[in-house]
């Protein structure tokens, strides 16, 4: 399942009802989920991490509403206007590292950010827990949604700390022919 800038997310505002908390959310104020499969999957994942002894690695986005998404994709434009960028300006800067609701992955409920920094960054990539993560996640089903280099097909900037469910097989195949998402579905 694809959902990215021209392929809009169609199952509406919840994913499904297998949506369930996500063991290792950050907050305990601010639980995150995601689709029960991936969850397990996730909870796995993490469990080996920490087994490599990355233990501070935590969840801190999931599932995301419309709503949600909206406030989020609005907060950041108003950010960059605030920086001095015109409304147009800010927008094409913020589609590079944020979906306009019913275009994010995060919609599907199974995509998560997580990494070990106060707030998500591209420096986590260069960390041992950023590496870990990104050569182990296919064979807990995840793919490093948005790698680096793949800009230009993506749509958007190397994010290392969002990873998405695709199952086993799906995620061993993209991994071993380096591709991301959008090439394997159009392949």
């Amino acid at each position: 399942m694809l959902v990215n800038k021209t392929v809009h997310w169609a199952g509406g505002d919840i994913p499904s009802s297998d949506l369930v908390d996500i063991t290792y959310t950050r907050s305990a104020d601010n639980k995150q989920k995601m689709n029960a499969v991936a969850e397990k999957a996730l909870r796995e994942f993490l469990d080996a991490a920490k087994a490599e002894g990355f233990s501070d690695i935590t969840v801190t986005s999931g599932y995301r509403t419309f709503a949600l998404q909206t406030f989020w994709f609005n907060k950041y434009i108003n950010d960059e206007t605030a920086k001095g960028l015109t409304r147009k300006e800010a927008e094409e800067k913020v589609l590079t590292y944020s979906a306009r609701p019913g275009t994010s992955d995060h919609h599907t409920g199974l995509a998560v950010d997580m990494h070990n920094l106060p707030a998500a960054d591209q420096s986590f990539g260069e960390t041992a827990a950023g590496k870990w993560l990104a050569e182990n996640a296919h064979t807990y089903g995840f793919i490093l949604r948005y790698p680096k280099g793949k800009q230009d097909i993506t749509g958007y900037m190397w994010e290392p700390w969002h990873f998405r469910f695709v199952g086993l097989g799906h995620a061993t195949k993209i991994y071993e022919q380096g591709i991301c998402l959008e090439e394997y579905v159009n392949s």
